[in-house]
């Protein structure tokens, strides 16, 4: 049947053919849809009202402390515990480098961890976060970061020090210092209780309340590899105001100024016959019972510590004194020795033992251990040029000979084996690192 025929047929096909030819060229017109997981290029937490933005950066610091501290630090300064432990550092978030500058690249980065580096991402211990936090979560900590990078990390320059506690302690302390924040079942040891007011690390005398400048220096330099880390960014105004918070929360302990411990000169003798006599005093003053020994925290009655909350009470480590919270010096020890810590079975030695006693010990417990423990987080070993095959015993070669997978792994048994034996040497001091000379020198 031709269209001659039948002209209402072709009158038909033609307004067919004109709307499906509108339509192809508005969708050729119209934007691209983005591609699956794209990422915006800006934050769309940014266009939100304010108190949106409030609660995002809350609950983004919950999530922070949560999941980037222990490398980043409290306030992204890359001061965590494990900040040092891998090849790369843990960035410096208040200074991004060009890396991880622009929100999209962060997302990415929070998203995809290491894998988001373009090179050698084996140099990164950055975790992916995809699978654990959802897209709002990451926004809100990319929001998050842009404070970490302003004074005072981003708290408002009149922020009073319930502002200041709200945003930055309430997390793990609670609101009303309970030590009930969001954060505490997750921690060991358990955050203070602000209201009970058992402060541990003080200078003054066994039961009484902290000075002003004892909390001040906890709250800037934090308490070693424990949550409580280093606040010194929030600046010496702010951070007398939030000692002023906490004091209110416990009004009756800090009604009247507590005394001090009596201070006292350090022997004169030698320090290898101090220490050795601090042995001794370490024995009578049984301090093996808890610390063991050898110092290793692992006395006979150490398993069944408990401090005044019901919670296990960890007998410290003495040979580990970067652990030490309240500091590793002598004269730190002598101060713990002196004024006990409160709330714990570590009592005080100011009525027991003498000055001489306590400086004795203090000088023994100083050189139990070092100060930071050195070590080589990576052991290098030499490239291998062949093709890995997927099967761990599969050859690297022909086998024609028969010998091939025994050669490979014997040379790769006695590159290891010669390289932890040259780091046994150099650390025991045994093996000098060769000097280096200049050009035409020696």
């Amino acid at each position: 049947m031709s269209i001659t025929r039948h002209p209402w047929q072709a009158i038909v096909l033609i307004l067919v053919a004109a709307a499906l030819t509108t339509r192809v060229n508005a969708a050729n017109d119209a934007p691209a849809a983005p591609p699956a997981g794209a990422i915006p290029a800006e934050n769309p937490l940014r266009t939100a009202d304010e108190a949106t933005r409030r609660q995002a950066r809350d609950d983004a610091y919950v999530t922070f402390q949560r999941s980037c501290r222990p490398c980043h630090g409290n306030l992204g300064a890359a001061d965590g515990p494990y900040a040092f432990v891998f090849p790369k550092r843990a960035a410096d978030l208040r200074r991004p480098s060009r890396d991880i500058v622009g929100d999209a690249t962060r997302f990415k980065r929070i998203r995809d961890g290491a894998a988001a580096l373009g090179e050698r991402p084996w140099e990164s211990g950055m975790p992916a976060f995809g699978a654990a936090l959802d897209a709002r979560q990451i926004w809100g900590l990319v929001l998050l970061l842009d404070d970490f990078g302003k004074e005072a990390s981003g708290i408002d320059v009149n922020a009073t020090g319930a502002d200041v506690y709200a945003e930055r302690c309430a997390v793990c302390h609670g609101a009303k210092g309970a030590g009930d924040g969001p954060l505490t079942s997750e921690l060991l040891p358990p955050p203070r209780d602000l209201v009970r007011g058992s402060y541990r690390f003080r200078s003054t005398v066994s039961g009484a309340a902290p000075l002003d400048s004892d909390i001040i220096g906890v709250t800037a330099h934090g308490l070693g590899d424990t949550a409580m880390g280093h606040f010194l960014a929030l600046g010496s105004q702010r951070l007398e105001d939030v000692t002023a918070h906490v004091q209110s929360l416990a009004p009756t302990l800090f009604a009247t100024t507590p005394p001090t411990i009596t201070g006292s000169p350090m022997p004169t003798e030698p320090l290898m016959q101090l220490a050795e006599r601090g042995r001794k005093v370490y024995e009578s003053a049984k301090c093996t019972e808890c610390h063991g020994a050898t110092g290793r925290g692992d006395g006979p009655s150490a398993a069944t510590l408990k401090d005044d909350a019901g919670h296990p009470s960890v007998a410290t480590n003495l040979t580990k004194r970067w652990l030490f919270k309240a500091g590793s010096s002598s004269s730190d020890v002598f101060r713990t020795l002196a004024s006990g810590l409160n709330g714990t079975p570590m009592s005080s030695y100011d009525k027991t033992l003498s000055p001489d006693e306590r400086w004795a010990l203090a000088t023994y417990i100083e050189r139990l251990g070092r100060l930071r423990p050195r070590y080589l987080p990576n052991i290098v070993a030499s490239a291998v040029t062949e093709k890995l095959p997927l099967d761990p015993g599969a050859l690297l070669e022909d086998d024609s000979d028969g010998l091939r997978p025994a050669r490979t792994a014997n040379r790769a048994s006695t590159l290891l084996d010669g390289t932890l034996d040259r780091l046994r040497r150099r650390g025991r001091g045994r093996e000098p690192r060769r000097a280096r000379h200049s050009p035409g020198v020696g």
